[in-house]
């Protein structure tokens, strides 16, 4: 038996319609600002690097040697490399061995830009390029954040 198409169906058909095409609208449109916040976000944190590779004092000495902040990077890197188990303590105990503002930097210098999974589902999917900050950034939550911020306000540092 063939149901005859009324003007009634047509109306719930175009109804539905719009109420999908609107939902994708207003889904493409958060997914758009999310993208455009995320890019800002990213470029703010990138001048503040920048800005805080140059503000070296030469006047300060570094405080350890040079292989000792190859081993903070390493360190740092190791705590943050895997956001679902981040190892937050690691983390705070590398930040806490830092004496100045140059300790800082020379670790960010030697940390460089190191290979983190942005997209993991039971395998990575995306890789990201991530300086020492934007890593630790990207992988704390708020409160987290706060803590590290509050170690590094101790010598003067802001991220």
């Amino acid at each position: 038996m063939v149901k005859a198409i009324t003007a009634n169906s047509k109306i719930n058909f175009n109804v539905v319609n719009l109420i999908l095409y609107a939902g994708i609208g207003v889904g493409a449109y958060y997914l758009i600002k999310k993208i455009r916040q995320d890019n800002e976000n990213k470029r703010k944190g990138k001048e503040r690097d920048d800005m805080l590779i140059k503000e070296i004092d030469k006047k300060t000495k570094l405080s350890y040697s040079r292989s000792t902040y190859k081993d903070l990077a390493a360190k740092i890197y190791q705590a943050t490399r895997i956001q679902e188990n981040t190892d937050e303590n690691m983390l705070y105990s590398a930040l806490r061995q830092f004496k100045n503002k140059n300790d800082f930097i020379q670790t960010q210098r030697d940390f460089g830009k190191r290979k983190y999974c942005t997209a993991w589902v039971p395998f990575c999917l995306d890789y990201e390029y991530l300086t020492m900050t934007e890593a630790i950034r990207q992988v704390l939550d708020s409160d987290e954040l706060q803590k590290a911020k509050a170690i590094l306000n101790k010598i003067n540092v802001i991220i």
